[in-house]
């Protein structure tokens, strides 16, 4: 079965919400990557964004949430894999402005 999805033009639509997969391939609880219309992704961890990656990155910086973006061994865990490194290289981006600390959840 085929699903097409008509976007009209100028509306914004949802965020699509997508479970993260555990090690074992379920889907992992209270976990997202958050897909935006505008083609930016967020992680999404316990219903607080935890990063988000702009469209157009590395030209502009992956913001991390400045309060709760290593909170938890497990938002520690599904973060490394949302973006691809272990925590000791997202510390190290952070150091040299490749991901920026930023206030995204209100």
């Amino acid at each position: 079965m085929t699903t097409i999805i008509i976007h009209k033009p100028g509306q914004q639509h949802p965020p699509r919400k997508e479970a993260m997969l555990t090690s074992s391939g379920n889907p992992a609880k209270d976990q997202y990557v958050v897909y935006h219309d505008d083609g930016s992704t967020a992680f999404e961890s316990y219903g607080t964004t935890i990063a988000v990656r702009p469209v157009d990155y590395p030209s502009n910086p992956i913001r991390l949430d400045r309060e709760h973006w290593n909170y938890s061994i497990t938002t520690a865990r599904y973060r490394n894999r949302f973006l691809g490194e272990a925590t000791a290289a997202t510390r190290k981006r952070i150091s040299n402005g490749q991901y920026v600390l930023a206030k995204l959840n209100v």
